[in-house]
């Protein structure tokens, strides 16, 4: 009986890894926006005379993204150069993450792109990244707020949640 313990906290720390891994799965086709499509982005054209804001907002359309803001920081001309390199990629089967497990988004190819560039000056590429740190967060805390609404809104407090097995019952959406 007493050796029983061991393998049983084993057996609850392995349940507990497979949940945080469970947790953690994203899917690829919620990272884009829905209104991606590889054809937008290889046809889409820019006229000559654009403004910054006009420009960074086709792009992010095209990308299939949300937030114009690392455009508008990195200029027209590097922005062009960035997005033109992205549809190359993108026409040619695309990237893949480190891992190798699934394709970058086109948005996801254009930043690692705009990090790689050795002509883009550190300081703004530090800068960029604070950005996307920025607008992550806030989109996290913005979703946690919503969850804890919902929460609410069920009446479904920490202590009433249960866990059955390896599947946890909550309010979330798949």
């Amino acid at each position: 009986i007493s050796g029983n313990g061991n393998r049983i906290t084993k057996n609850v720390g392995i349940i507990n890894n497979a949940l945080k891994h469970q947790k953690g799965e994203r899917n690829p086709s919620l990272l884009s926006s829905t209104d991606y499509s590889l054809e937008t982005l290889l046809t889409t054209e820019f006229p000559e005379n654009i403004s910054i804001s006009e420009l960074a907002e086709r792009i992010v359309r095209a990308l299939g993204e949300r937030n114009e803001n690392v455009i508008i920081e990195i200029g027209e001309e590097k922005a062009l150069e960035l997005f033109e390199a992205t549809r190359g990629i993108e026409a040619s089967g695309g990237m893949l993450i480190a891992d190798g497990t699934r394709r970058r988004t086109p948005g996801g190819v254009f930043m690692t792109l705009f990090k790689t560039d050795p002509d883009i000056q550190p300081l703004l590429k530090k800068k960029v990244c604070n950005l996307q740190k920025t607008a992550t967060r806030e989109i996290r805390i913005a979703k946690r707020r919503g969850e804890r609404e919902a929460a609410k809104a069920f009446d479904i407090t920490p202590e009433k949640v249960i866990y059955v097995g390896i599947t946890k019952l909550s309010s979330r959406k798949k």
